[in-house]
């Protein structure tokens, strides 16, 4: 049995990384490469998509109900449409922008950056319509040091995803230091 040395330690770790595969010694990378194993439509395919919001309607109680339109979109690899996780979220990040300029009555200009500072989100199932409802209502705002905080709940296609977004902007009706 060999002694136990900081050198035999050292030389154990690393024989233990040397024997490690690295990502470009791995089989599929060698075989395929990095651009073989990335999504064209998250690389460049989302903006080929383009949409139009209708039927947008205030229910009150901080409910606000729309039907997003998909114009043009990319067929899918089953030669198909479906409406991503991505596109839920652009349309969140807009909806968010609407919502509070509706609610502080700021204009887009005066409103400034909108940020999503939270994006929770469950996809039961895939949205094929290009008519696809959209609801989101809001469950909380606070007001911190100038800055506005809002909490909302949203809903696209009927339940097929669903979550929780949470946005916060500097309060357009407060002068900023």
């Amino acid at each position: 049995m060999s002694e136990l040395t900081t050198s035999n330690i050292a030389a154990g770790v690393f024989q233990r990384r040397r024997s490690r595969k690295t990502l470009r010694e791995r089989d599929d990378f060698a075989r395929f490469g990095f651009a073989e194993l990335t999504s064209e439509y998250l690389n460049t395919g989302w903006r080929e998509e383009s949409f139009e919001m209708t039927d947008f309607v205030c229910e009150g109680g901080g409910a606000y109900v729309f039907t997003l339109f998909v114009r043009e979109a990319p067929l899918d690899s089953t030669g198909g449409y479906h409406l991503s996780a991505l596109q839920v979220f652009r349309w969140l990040q807009q909806m968010a922008i609407i919502i509070i300029g509706i609610d502080t009555g700021a204009t887009k200009g005066e409103l400034g950056e909108v940020y999503l500072s939270r994006f929770e989100i469950k996809c039961r199932k895939g949205v094929r319509e290009r008519h696809v409802p959209f609801k989101i209502q809001q469950v909380g705002k606070r007001s911190v040091r100038n800055t506005l905080f809002y909490n909302g709940e949203f809903d696209v296609g009927d339940g097929c995803f669903s979550g929780r977004v949470a946005a916060v902007v500097a309060d357009p009706g407060r002068e900023q230091p």
